[in-house]
């Protein structure tokens, strides 16, 4: 999607966490899973995701809107995730 755009690692995270002198660093990393159909579902519940699809569907900008976003968001999600990273400031 953003040619020559790149991501920090864990690694990298770990690093700036561990520069600002914060410790007992603990990370957690998954699959960005939100922009697909059951990660939509699972994140909003079904009431707010027909509300959703509802709003979009009642105006043809929001149509052709999705309908470019969706193919290219499908081939950017296998390479997304996410990181959280948790750390305890010294004393």
């Amino acid at each position: 999607m953003c040619p020559g755009l790149e991501f920090d690692t864990v690694e990298d995270w770990v690093q700036i966490y561990e520069a600002a002198g914060l410790g007992a660093i603990e990370t957690e990393t998954g699959p960005f899973e939100m922009m697909t159909p059951r990660g939509f579902l699972a994140d909003e519940g079904v009431a707010r995701s027909m509300a959703i699809m509802g709003r979009v569907a009642i105006r043809p900008a929001h149509i052709r809107k999705m309908a470019w976003l969706v193919p290219r968001m499908a081939r950017a999600v296998p390479y997304l995730g996410y990181i959280v990273v948790a750390a305890t400031k010294p004393l």
